[in-house]
């Protein structure tokens, strides 16, 4: 489970936040579902551990027949191998809406929700003939995107139900983009844009006074390398994310990078036991501002709404 609720707060916590979280020997932890209850126990949480960081049940205690949240974990492993039949769905609360949890955070530039028209706030999912049709309302309100990236990859034949990213709502399908390719126009400021980081351990990671760089693999395009005895291919301007500091705390900081160094130990472990699994990468997701004219291959995250996996990205309606 990646998501628990801290017992004296009900504060809702990702497992993600772990690692930079204070005191979590004196925290109680329980099931996101109060009518369930069960305790839970945080895992992985240490500096050196490998894997992504997750809370377990005790082994003598099992999650309430209603809990929501253990029978929306159930269909998330249903949704990785075929689309949830309309009956299921309508018993699924999929995170439906991007919040941000503070009162007010700094100005956000002009793109974002300021500007967008009012719209209905009921959810709705594209049938097969391609026409929308009501469908069960989905309240689940999250304030990270962890939970949507997990959705996404988890659901790739349910993408067509309706995500709301701070005001900009359309279905799942149009909210995530692959970072590919040199022309900015095909980019909309305020989806998810999602790429694979690089692996390079040397310039990787750019830190400046007032932003973070983290380089990515996709690049404007790829050309011959006849100077190097290794690599065939050279990458000419490569993209990058960057984090403004500015629109972070310190703690947020400490979490993206963490979540960084994770998956990238997890890539590295795997390559070099020569298992790595075809198409498994990892990836950054990332709510974002698209490139503009002076930085052409400059990405930027809003408020730090970041999340890493190390994954594979299916993309079902390609198979068809």
């Amino acid at each position: 489970m990646f998501s628990a609720r801290i017992k004296d707060t009900d504060e809702i916590i990702e497992a993600d936040e772990l690692k930079v979280l204070k005191n979590i020997k004196s925290l109680e932890f329980a099931c996101v579902d109060k009518n369930c209850n069960i305790p839970l126990i945080p895992s992985s949480y240490n500096e050196n551990n490998k894997k992504r960081p997750f809370f377990k049940k005790y082994k003598n205690q099992e999650h309430s027949p209603k809990c929501s949240y253990s029978k929306y974990l159930q269909f998330l492993q249903i949704g990785k191998t075929r689309r949830l039949t309309d009956i299921e769905f309508e018993k699924l609360e999929y995170p439906s809406q991007l919040i941000i949890s503070q009162p007010k955070l700094k100005e956000m530039d002009t793109t974002t929700t300021s500007t967008l028209p009012e719209v209905e706030s009921k959810s709705t999912r594209r049938i097969s003939n391609g026409e929308f049709a009501e469908a069960a309302q989905s309240n689940r309100k999250v304030t990270s995107i962890s939970q949507i990236v997990d959705y996404f990859l988890c659901c790739p034949y349910n993408r067509d139900v309706e995500l709301d990213l701070l005001g900009t709502k359309a279905p799942y399908i149009y909210q995530f983009k692959k970072i590919r390719g040199a022309n900015i126009d095909q980019y909309i400021s305020n989806k998810i844009f999602y790429g694979v980081i690089d692996l390079n351990d040397l310039d990787s990671l750019i830190r400046t006074e007032d932003s973070l760089l983290i380089k990515l693999h996709e690049c404007e395009k790829w050309e011959d390398n006849p100077r190097s005895l290794f690599f065939s291919k050279k990458r000419i301007n490569p993209y990058f994310l960057k984090l403004n500091k500015s629109e972070l705390t310190n703690n947020k900081i400490s979490r993206i990078l963490s979540e960084r160094d994770t998956v990238l130990n997890q890539s590295k472990n795997d390559f070099f036991k020569n298992n790595k699994k075809k198409g498994v990468e990892a990836y950054v997701f990332f709510l974002g501002r698209k490139p503009n004219i002076e930085t052409p291959y400059v990405f930027e995250a809003i408020n730090g709404f970041v999340s890493f996996r190390y994954a594979k990205v299916i993309h079902p309606e390609r198979e068809n």
